[in-house]
C-alpha cells in the first residue's frame, strides 16, 4: 500500500504539478519545487531531521571547551578523547545498506568499510612549481615550433638545431628550444633573435624522470606550438612514446631528426631509431636525416614509407673569399672527440706507420680515459695532443697542414668535413655512413674503415702531390657551395608537408 501511494504521488508530480511549476518564474518555481521536494522526503519517504537532538548535541559540544578571556588558554574535556572519526559518515552507511537491496556486494560490512581510505593532500609542490616557472615562457612566446634537444653545445647535431631554428625564424615563426638534460648549453646564445631557450633539464634536476615527463607533456599540450621537433632528446622521446596520441589528437605535428646508428662497448648497435621507432612511428609526421644512406637503412629495418623520410643536408656559411690553405709540409691535422666512435686507436696506428709525418691532434677532454689515450699518442714522438677547440677554422694556419684526417667508425655526414673544406684543406676520411656523399675520389681520399695502409697512401698522396691535393679540395669546395647553403636548406624545409 505504501509503495502504491509513492507511485501515485510520483505520477501526479511528473504529469500535473511539475509542468505547471516549471512555467512559473524561476524565483517562485524554485521555491515551490524545493518545498515539494522536502515534503516528499518527509511525508512520503519518512525522512526527518531531529532538530531537538541536534540542539542538545551542540549544547554539549559548547560546554566541552572553556575559553579564557584572552582566547589563548584552552581546557580540554575528557570528551575530546573520542575515537577518530569514522571512515564513512552515518548517512553513507545508511545509503549503502539501502543500495545493498539492489547490489548485495555494497553492504557496508566491517571489511568493506575498512577498505576505504582517507585522502590526504600530497605536499609535493616541486612539479607544480616547475610548471608555473616554465609554462609562462611558452605562453608568452606563443611559439609555432618547439624543438626538444638534450643541450646546446659544440657538436654536429647542435649545429643542426641552430640551422632548423634559423630556417623557422627566417620563415617568420617563433621558436622555443627546450633543453631537457641537466647540462650546460654554451651555444644557447647562438640562437637567432625570435627564438627563446628554456633550460628545462637544469630547472628540473631535483625531480624524478616521471615527473619531468609529466611537466614537459603538459607544457607541450597547452602550448600554441603546431610543430614539435625531436633532436636527440631522451625525455622528448619518452613523452612521445607515452603521450604521442594526445599530442596528435590536438593537431600537433611531430618530427624527429636521426643521423646514424651508434654502438656500445660490446659492439651492439644502439640508436634512437632502435629504441623508439617501434613505439613512436605512428605518431611521427616526418623523419629528417642528414644523408641519403641512413633513410635507406631505416626503410629496410623498419619498413618506413619513403614519404616520411627526408634528407636535409646541413648548410655551411662558406666564406666568399675562402681559399686553399694546405701546405707542402708533412703535418696532418686531426680534430674531434676522444671517443670510441672517432677511433683514436686507429689514429694511433696510422701515426705509428708514418713516423716521418707530424700529427697535430685536437679535442682531448679531461677524463682519465682520454688522458690515457693522449699519453699513448704523445709517446710516439710525432704526435702533439691539444684540448678542446672552438672551431676548425681557428686551428688552421696557411701552409701549416697538408691534409685533414678523419677516422670515425660510424657517422652521418659530419659537419667537421664541411668545416675542413671551408677552412681550405683536402680530406682523407673513413668510408662510413654518409661520408661518401661528400668525400669521393674526386673530392678527397675515401678509405675503408680499418685499412691503415689505405690511410697512409691517402695522406702520402696529398703530401707528395700538391696538385692532386688542390684539385680534390676545389671539387669539394664546389660541392659545398652548390649543395650546402642556407637557401637550399630553407627551401628543403619549406617543401616538407606540415613542418612550417
Amino acid at each position: 500500500m505504501k509503495r502504491l501511494a509513492k507511485n501515485v504521488v510520483r505520477a501526479m508530480w511528473r504529469s500535473l504539478l511539475k509542468p505547471i511549476v516549471r512555467k512559473l518564474p524561476p524565483s517562485i518555481g524554485d521555491r515551490i519545487e524545493t518545498l515539494l521536494h522536502y515534503t516528499k522526503l518527509t511525508l512520503v519517504g519518512g525522512q526527518t531531521i531531529s532538530f531537538r537532538e541536534l540542539e542538545r548535541r551542540l549544547t554539549e559540544e559548547e560546554s566541552v571547551l572553556e575559553r579564557t578571556a584572552d582566547n589563548v588558554s584552552v581546557t580540554v574535556s575528557p570528551l575530546t578523547h573520542r575515537n577518530p572519526p569514522a571512515l564513512l559518515p552515518e548517512w553513507a552507511l545508511v545509503d549503502l545498506q539501502e543500495l545493498a537491496e539492489i547490489e548485495p556486494s555494497l553492504y557496508p560490512t566491517k571489511d568493506y568499510v575498512a577498505s576505504f581510505q582517507r585522502y590526504e593532500l600530497p605536499m609535493k609542490p616541486a612539479a607544480g612549481e616547475l610548471y608555473a616557472e616554465c609554462f609562462p615562457v611558452a605562453r608568452d612566446l606563443d611559439p609555432y615550433v618547439i624543438i626538444l634537444v638534450p643541450w646546446l653545445k659544440h657538436g654536429g647535431a647542435d649545429q643542426g638545431v641552430l640551422h632548423h631554428t634559423e630556417a623557422a625564424v627566417a620563415a617568420g615563426k617563433a621558436v622555443l628550444v627546450i633543453a631537457t638534460l641537466d647540462a650546460d648549453s654554451p651555444w644557447a646564445d647562438r640562437l637567432p633573435q625570435g627564438a627563446v631557450f628554456l633550460p628545462f633539464g637544469q630547472m628540473a634536476r631535483s625531480l624524478p624522470w616521471e615527473e619531468q615527463m609529466a611537466v614537459l607533456t603538459r607544457i607541450l599540450i597547452q602550448s600554441s606550438a603546431k610543430t614539435i621537433h625531436l633532436i636527440n632528446s631522451p625525455l622528448g622521446w619518452d613523452v612521445l612514446r607515452h603521450h604521442g596520441k594526445s599530442l596528435r589528437t590536438l593537431g600537433k605535428r611531430i618530427f624527429a631528426s636521426v643521423f646514424c646508428d651508434d654502438f656500445d662497448q660490446y659492439g651492439v648497435r644502439w640508436s634512437y631509431a632502435d629504441l623508439y621507432f617501434p613505439s613512436c612511428l605512428p605518431y611521427l609526421d616526418g623523419i629528417f636525416c642528414d644523408t641519403e644512406a641512413y633513410p635507406d637503412e631505416l626503410k629496410k629495418r623498419f619498413g618506413i614509407s619513403a614519404d616520411k623520410l627526408h634528407t636535409l643536408y646541413f648548410p655551411h656559411a662558406l666564406d666568399a673569399h675562402s681559399h686553399y690553405r694546405a701546405g707542402a709540409g708533412r703535418t696532418v691535422l686531426w680534430a674531434g672527440r676522444f671517443s670510441r666512435q672517432k677511433r683514436v686507436d686507429l689514429l694511433l696506428e696510422i701515426a705509428l706507420a708514418m713516423p716521418d709525418v707530424q700529427f697535430d691532434v685536437h679535442g682531448c677532454g679531461s677524463s682519465q680515459e682520454e688522458r690515457n689515450l693522449a699519453d699513448r699518442l704523445t709517446t710516439l714522438g710525432n704526435v702533439t695532443v691539444h684540448g678542446p677547440f672552438r672551431s676548425l677554422d681557428h686551428l688552421i694556419e696557411d701552409g701549416k697542414y697538408a691534409a685533414f684526417l678523419y677516422t670515425s667508425a660510424w657517422d652521418g655526414l659530419p659537419i667537421v668535413l664541411l668545416d675542413a673544406t671551408a677552412a681550405g684543406l683536402p680530406i682523407v676520411a673513413s668510408s662510413v655512413g654518409g661520408v661518401a656523399e661528400f668525400i669521393t675520389p674526386e673530392t678527397g681520399a675515401l678509405i675503408e674503415q680499418d685499412d691503415v695502409q689505405g690511410y697512409v697512401r691517402g695522406l702520402n698522396c696529398f703530401i707528395e702531390d700538391p696538385r692532386k691535393s688542390r684539385i680534390c679540395w676545389e671539387q669539394a669546395e664546389k660541392l659545398l657551395r652548390s649543395r650546402h647553403t642556407s637557401e637550399q636548406f630553407r627551401s628543403a624545409i619549406a617543401a616538407i608537408p606540415g613542418y612550417m
